[in-house]
């Protein structure tokens, strides 16, 4: 035995013990937390609702209306989306009109706040309401489109372009 009362054969197996535990430590991952990250979803327009009402969460797949980090795809061929003051102020990632849609914002504000750019290639008649496109946004209206009795608005960077 020795002076601190334990023999040579326990000390010897504490050090491998301590040994294999260290060895395994080693070997057990290590996880890392990640920043908080904002995830944008995809809001599809299937029309199954009203069949033209913006704010109807029933015409978009899984039952949502489009919010400020979502991107709304009307790629539904002859849907005609209506955005009206019953709407009241909102806003949406981007908007991605298909050539054989069309979108009329007649009342209310729509705000399109990016990062994803915005194609509006449908018809789209704008008779009301607000329209502002900001945040390094860029909304590229390049369907037949009317404008009258509304205002548009390009701020903090953002660009509302009507191609020639």
């Amino acid at each position: 035995m020795r002076k601190n009362g334990k023999s040579r054969g326990v000390a010897r197996r504490d050090r491998r013990g301590s040994a294999r535990r260290m060895a395994r430590a080693a070997r057990v991952p290590l996880v890392e937390s990640l920043e908080p990250r904002l995830l944008l979803a995809a809001a599809m327009w299937n029309g199954a609702g009203d069949g033209t009402s913006w704010d109807d969460p029933l015409n978009w797949y899984d039952h949502f209306v489009p919010g400020a980090s979502d991107d709304a795809y009307i790629n539904f061929s002859g849907a005609s989306v209506t955005f009206d003051s019953s709407c009241g102020t909102r806003s949406v990632g981007s908007i991605q009109l298909a050539d054989t849609a069309t979108f009329n914002l007649t009342g209310g504000s729509l705000t399109i706040s990016g990062p994803q750019a915005s194609v509006l290639a449908g018809q789209v008649n704008i008779s009301g309401g607000d329209l502002t496109v900001t945040m390094d946004t860029m909304a590229t209206i390049s369907g037949a489109a009317s404008i009258s009795g509304a205002s548009l608005y390009a701020d903090n960077g953002g660009q509302i372009i009507f191609p020639s």
